[in-house]
């Protein structure tokens, strides 16, 4: 489910497989998909009706968002008039199955096919033809070989083909009543009705007494690798008063590299544009297009806490009811030794410094919180570290 303009917006999926050979795993499919919000089509909630057989799947399928294909052991009924129901994908004599059909008419009209395999098959040279034309096809396909498998990997291939660019966020299914509200982006009337700022601490060297980095570490945004001599994750997570589109984030290091990946909306494919921009290493200015009122997002910063560069901050990037940030430094050996928190300050929009040391709440011995509320655009909390030698 994607949430969009202020309201819910659901995608409509079509479950195509055999029966007989995959009822358990359709049942398990249809419920993981029920819970994930989406709209679910298949033979099992087909209505009673006169109409033909194929006459009431097309209607479904031309209905539908996204086609997902299951293929098991079975190559399953076959149609008595395949050529006569569509003529242009069914050659005169084809002996072809209803699956089959399905998969034909929802390349034919376009529709984004996700095709699921099963390794282990029974042999049966229907299927296997029907597999050579699926891999042979414009799309991916995956393998399968365990229910849980398959069900986790068609979610995952449903987020990411939503979020593929080039699919259309027009598809899917809304509350009538909402149709009227307009998406609020860039809308002064949005906040944030809080944005939390998790920094954990993952490795610490001092550069000036270590001169062999502690390990390498790969950044696939740039694909380059680093001298890591310290690291530390982020979990950044912005809940909104309204559903925008086109949410902005801005990160940046003083040290050598960021990372980057969107937790919610979930994109598994991220356009890294800042490269071509000449943007590099150290600053990432990613726009996240699907619409929603929550944005997570993660990163990894390499080397961006040595000395003279000590300071840590979240910045309100809208106007917020509640801004907090979490520093969090137990996964390293001696950190009471080695951190000093020397002072925390709140930075207003027009620079005016004012000391909120006394705010700061240690949670434990290495974990400080500091949350402020009803707190203006642009505002930045930050803690001021001291490193010991």
């Amino acid at each position: 489910m994607i949430k969009t303009n202020h309201l819910y917006k659901r995608y409509q999926v079509f479950i195509s497989s055999t029966f007989k050979d995959l009822k358990e795993e359709r049942d398990q499919i249809r419920k993981a998909l029920v819970k994930g919000n989406y709209i679910i089509e298949g033979m099992e909630i087909f209505p009673a009706s006169n109409k033909k057989q194929w006459s009431v799947i097309t209607e479904r399928i031309d209905k539908t968002d996204i086609y997902v294909l299951v293929i098991g052991d079975r190559y399953g009924t076959i149609t008595d008039n395949g050529h006569e129901l569509e003529p242009d994908l069914v050659t005169e004599g084809e002996s072809i199955s209803f699956t089959h059909l399905e998969f034909r008419y929802a390349k034919k009209i376009g529709l984004p096919v996700l095709a699921f395999i099963k390794t282990e098959r029974e042999e049966n040279k229907e299927v296997d033809q029907f597999i050579h034309e699926v891999q042979n096809s414009d799309l991916t396909t995956a393998y399968w070989d365990g229910s849980l498998d398959l069900v986790s990997d068609i979610l995952a291939g449903l987020s990411s083909a939503i979020s593929e660019e080039g699919f259309d966020l027009n598809n899917g299914w809304v509350k009538v009543s909402s149709l009227n509200k307009p998406i609020d982006s860039g809308n002064k009337e949005v906040f944030l009705e809080a944005k939390t700022h998790y920094i954990k601490f993952v490795s610490y060297a001092d550069k000036r007494t270590t001169p062999e980095p502690l390990y390498k570490k790969h950044i696939l945004r740039v694909d380059k690798d680093f001298d890591v001599w310290d690291e530390y994750i982020t979990l950044t997570v912005n809940q909104l008063s309204h559903y925008v589109k086109d949410f902005q984030y801005y990160v940046r290091t003083d040290g050598d590299a960021v990372d980057f990946s969107t937790v919610l909306p979930f994109i598994n494919k991220l356009h890294f544009s800042d490269v071509k921009s000449g943007l590099k290493d150290t600053v990432f200015n990613p726009t996240i297009d699907l619409p929603s009122n929550t944005f997570v997002n993660a990163c990894s910063f390499i080397n961006g806490f040595q000395d003279g560069n000590t300071d840590l901050g979240v910045k309100a990037t809208y106007n917020t009811k509640v801004l907090r940030m979490l520093v969090d430094f137990t996964s390293i050996p001696n950190y009471n030794e080695l951190f000093v928190l020397k002072q925390c300050v709140e930075l207003s929009s027009n620079q005016l410094e004012v000391d909120i040391s006394d705010k700061v709440i240690t949670i434990q011995d290495g974990v400080y919180l500091i949350e402020k509320h009803d707190v203006e655009k642009n505002t930045v909390l930050k803690f001021k570290f001291q490193l010991e030698s």
